[in-house]
């Protein structure tokens, strides 16, 4: 029995089993932050896509109920730049929101615009109603990191980045919208065409 040596870890093989087990351990969290790190990121571009898509729906109704009588001066669809030299889209629809008290705003003159804030990019909308006293809607900030906001409009034949019914006579045949978003310093562009049936 007194012969027997008792058998144990050694010094040096307790200190590299730490080292393994925490090689180990620190390799399962760089894997578990790349994981939560991409499905943030996903999760980030998903919600860019919902605000695009829900944008692109609202001005695709908004636009197909737009309402435009040559003989009147307020009824329009123009485009092109504001003061700022950013883009802006202003149109008359039926598509009015409803106001206070849930009566309709019949026909509404509705502005999408981009603009400098603050040093901050944004896409904001106003609406007035024209058949009404009310006054001009607190205007919405649209699009959170947006980078650009551009309209194209189709008639005649050709393509062109300004319109004005009341010039022409005429609504334009399709609007083209493109949107740029900045997540992470990198940009993701969205578009869409709207056709406006007899522009």
């Amino acid at each position: 029995m007194s012969g027997q040596r008792q058998k144990g870890f050694t010094l040096v093989e307790i200190l590299v089993a730490i080292a393994i087990g925490s090689i180990l351990l620190t390799t399962i969290y760089g894997v578990f932050g790349a994981v939560s790190g991409a499905r943030d990121n996903l999760e980030a571009i998903g919600e860019e896509y919902h605000q695009a898509r829900v944008l692109f729906d609202r001005l695709a109704s908004e636009i197909r109920s737009g309402y435009f009588n040559p003989g009147s001066s307020q009824t329009r669809l123009v485009g092109g730049e504001n003061s700022q030299g950013y883009p802006f889209l202003e149109f008359s629809t039926t598509l009015a929101t409803p106001l206070f008290g849930g009566r309709s705003g019949g026909i509404s003159l509705v502005r999408y615009e981009q603009e400098e804030v603050e040093r901050e990019v944004r896409l904001s909308r106003s609406e007035w109603f024209l058949l009404s006293s009310q006054q001009e809607l607190e205007p919405q900030h649209l699009i959170s990191g947006l980078k650009t906001f551009q309209v194209r409009y189709y008639g005649d034949g050709s393509w062109s980045e300004q319109w004005d019914s009341r010039q022409q006579g005429k609504l334009p045949e399709m609007i083209e919208l493109t949107l740029e978003v900045e997540l992470d310093q990198r940009v993701h562009s969205f578009q869409s065409t709207i056709a406006l049936v007899g522009g």
